[in-house]
């Protein structure tokens, strides 16, 4: 079936220094922004990241982006497609890039982009994420992120809770551990809620949410540096997820 006016995203590519990117559909305007963060795996094989503006020849380089609905009005999910890119002077890791899940489904991957297409309509203010991973086989600069976040310190941990449900007008509330081992409770989020702190590897992680809605379900998700550490769907109508653990023991 042919889409009538896509909303198609495409950064500049690694040569690019701009920090974010809008298109526009019908003059309602999708905000994207990119971070980029060179891989490698320590000794005992395990993924690390560091957040990078330039990569040499051979480094693979993770691009997280997101993107976000800055109006008040819903983005038709038949109109939006998300797009990330493949720039001159490197490749696509082959199987790296966000799969289906009941936000977007991974579209194409061609020679310049990767492409993914929306399940739902993007409701004011909603953000999804998306990432996958390119090896570099000529130098080049990488694009800086829209806001330059301070490194962690040395031998401490980024910690990311989230939320997504579905329908995505669901709201739901929120109970988590924080950064000093205390329980937050949220009566009332919305969807493309996020909390973010510095914790040791050892400090145990928790996140709860249940749908405010009769019906729908919700995900609980934990990320470490980046990375999905637990994540967790509830069943559909069930209304509630919960993940926890501490990473130092994965």
């Amino acid at each position: 079936m042919k889409q009538v006016g896509t909303v198609l995203l495409v950064f500049l590519g690694m040569f690019a220094l701009a920090q974010e990117s809008v298109a526009l559909l019908q003059n309602r305007p999708l905000r994207s922004r990119i971070e980029t963060f060179v891989v490698t795996t320590d000794a005992r094989g395990n993924e690390q990241l560091a957040r990078a503006t330039s990569a040499r020849v051979a480094e693979r380089v993770r691009y997280l982006v997101s993107f976000t609905n800055v109006t008040d009005d819903k983005l038709p999910a038949s109109e939006t497609t998300l797009s990330g890119p493949i720039p001159a002077g490197a490749a696509y890791v082959e199987g790296s890039a966000t799969r289906d899940n009941f936000l977007v489904r991974l579209a194409r991957v061609g020679e310049n982009s990767v492409q993914w297409d929306v399940n739902h309509d993007l409701p004011p203010r909603a953000t999804v994420q998306v990432q996958y991973d390119v090896v570099i086989r000529r130098s080049a600069p990488l694009p800086s992120a829209e806001a330059v976040a301070v490194p962690t310190p040395e031998g401490r941990i980024l910690v990311v809770y989230s939320a997504d449900v579905f329908p995505l007008s669901c709201d739901f509330s929120v109970a988590l551990s924080n950064a000093y081992g205390r329980t937050r409770r949220f009566a009332r989020k919305s969807y493309g809620w996020r909390y973010s702190f510095v914790a040791s590897p050892e400090d145990r992680l928790s996140l709860r949410v249940r749908s405010l809605c009769n019906s729908g379900s919700v995900t609980a998700t934990i990320r470490v540096n980046d990375e999905v550490f637990k994540s967790a769907t509830s069943k559909p109508g069930a209304g509630s997820a919960s993940v926890s653990g501490s990473y130092g023991e994965r």
